[in-house]
């Protein structure tokens, strides 16, 4: 909106800007772009209040952009020299003030005498004014030393720079380091739980002991040991008899309980591991705030459980796949009977979990029992070397699985935390930044 008035100078607006150190945000954002736009800041006190050094440090801030100050003193003593010593004063006070290191020239200070209107009676008298009304029409008049000004202001903005992006930089260096530690923190735990939890797959002792039970039985049945034991080349002959009436292996019920139980015991790892994780980051003030905004982070996730069981099952399929592949040339001798691909599949799952690697068949244990005759089975069909190979490369993608899933359990946590080397990439552009505005 544009109001022209005769009175008015060309080129010239007096904008009562808000606090620069005021509690709302929008205020100061609105005070800060009008100091920045400004060629002349007058800050006005008065008589009785101009010691209060705190409002002077705000002052500072709009010649620290190199814009000269105009100090006005309100309600002066209208006794000319009591009105000298207020002035004197506040010369000193200002001594004691963030304004000291600013040159004389650019802070200047006028008295406004109290109770001077004009005969009209609603406004000051223009002529108690007067020196403010001057170094207004001065600088409004002074095209050139406008310019001057906004140079000056711009220099001492960008003077300002410097120290900023180095403080700036800083900030962003303690963030990574911090990020970093966060993250060792994090991948500290789910490693630990993650190298337990191959442990205890490679024991079997996770396995709950009716599920052994029933594979066990399986394996016990004395057709099965008068197969292993008396061996393939001596039976070629009667391979149809010899397996006439083999017992059904219980294939659904130990795939399901096993399953069950890998799921079950990886879950308690990852738990333990949020829970490890959740401990030390609740120590530290901003990673408290996001574990308290998001509980979940205190365990696994709700889906971990749902994620492994189709992989599981898919881990289960390719072990079946290998089996079927070794086996082709002896399809004849053995899949081609009455074990069937099926069986062999879990019992070479079986053996990822309980394979012996030279135990011996006194060791107690309803594992390590398990675990032989299931060796021993495997090895009559297979060969030891090839049933060593297919249960290791069995395990390597078991343990592959479970890493993954465990990496994206961690990633919960790493996601919180912005990447450290992109921050440390950042505070090295602001510090080069800094030297450019240095140089």
């Amino acid at each position: 909106m544009r109001a022209p008035a005769a009175t008015a100078s060309a080129g010239l607006a007096i904008v009562d800007a808000p606090d620069l150190d005021s509690v709302e945000r929008a205020n100061r954002v609105v005070a800060d772009a009008l100091v920045e736009a400004a060629d002349l800041g007058i800050f006005v006190t008065s008589a009785v209040r101009y010691a209060d050094k705190v409002p002077f440090d705000v002052v500072q801030r709009i010649a620290a952009r190199g814009l000269p100050i105009l100090i006005v003193v309100n309600r002066m003593p209208t006794d000319e020299s009591e009105g000298r010593i207020v002035l004197e004063d506040l010369r000193r006070v200002l001594k004691d003030t963030a304004l000291r290191g600013i040159e004389d020239a650019r802070v200047q200070i006028v008295g406004v005498a109290e109770g001077r209107l004009d005969p009209s009676g609603e406004r000051l008298d223009p002529a108690a004014a007067a020196a403010v009304l001057q170094r207004v029409d001065e600088l409004a008049q002074d095209r050139e030393r406008r310019l001057a000004l906004a140079r000056r202001a711009l220099e001492g903005a960008l003077a300002g720079l410097g120290p900023l992006l180095s403080s700036v930089a800083d900030d962003v260096a303690r963030d990574a380091t911090e990020g970093e530690v966060l993250r060792a923190i994090s991948k500290k735990a789910y490693d630990a739980e993650l190298a337990a939890l191959f442990e205890e797959l490679r024991g079997g002792t996770f396995l709950r002991t009716e599920v052994l039970r029933h594979w066990e039985s399986y394996v016990k049945a004395d057709q099965i040991t008068r197969f292993f034991s008396r061996g393939l080349g001596r039976i070629r002959g009667t391979i149809v008899t010899m397996f006439r009436g083999m017992p059904e292996a219980p294939v659904g019920v130990v795939e399901k309980e096993v399953t069950s139980d890998v799921i079950a015991v990886a879950v308690s790892r990852a738990t333990e591991a949020a829970r490890r994780v959740a401990s030390e980051w609740s120590t530290r003030t901003g990673p408290a705030d996001q574990l308290a905004r998001d509980p979940s982070l205190w365990s696994a996730s709700p889906d971990l459980a749902a994620r492994i069981q189709p992989r599981l099952t898919d881990w289960i399929g390719s072990i079946a796949t290998e089996v079927q592949a070794r086996g082709a040339g002896k399809r004849d001798l053995a899949f081609g009977v009455s074990l069937g691909v099926n069986a062999l599949a879990v019992a070479a799952m079986v053996g990822v979990f309980a394979h012996t690697a030279g135990v011996t068949g006194t060791e107690l244990g309803i594992v390590a029992a398990t675990g032989f005759l299931n060796q021993k089975l495997l090895q009559a069909i297979f060969g030891e070397a090839a049933m060593r190979e297919m249960i290791a490369g069995a395990r390597e993608r078991l343990e592959a699985l479970l890493a993954d899933e465990f990496s994206k359990e961690r990633m919960r946590y790493d996601r919180l935390v912005t990447d450290p080397v992109e921050l440390r990439t950042l505070a090295e552009e602001l510090r080069a930044a800094t030297a450019g505005f240095a140089g």
